[in-house]
């Protein structure tokens, strides 16, 4: 949430008060390693964080929502949703 405006912190306390949190295991850190290997290649590096939660998205196999479309859109295997 430290990207989040004033007038989104609504939806985002609502949208926490519902979901579940996902540890970060070794498998996702294997996957943070491969998002940034790729990402690198190509000369489209994202922050860290980002890679992070895209890796943990992607390991359980669930979708990820974002109003930063234009950087996760980089990450093959990424299901995203991007909320009205």
């Amino acid at each position: 949430m430290t990207g989040a405006k004033d007038d989104s912190l609504e939806f985002w306390n609502d949208l926490l008060s519902t979901v579940k949190i996902i540890p970060l295991t070794q498998e996702t850190v294997m996957k943070t390693r491969e998002i940034a290997f790729q990402l690198k290649r190509k000369s489209m590096l994202i922050e860290l964080d980002d890679m992070m939660i895209a890796a943990t998205a992607i390991e359980n196999d669930v979708p990820f929502a974002t109003f930063n479309y234009k950087y996760f859109v980089r990450i093959d295997g990424l299901q995203i949703i991007v909320p009205k």
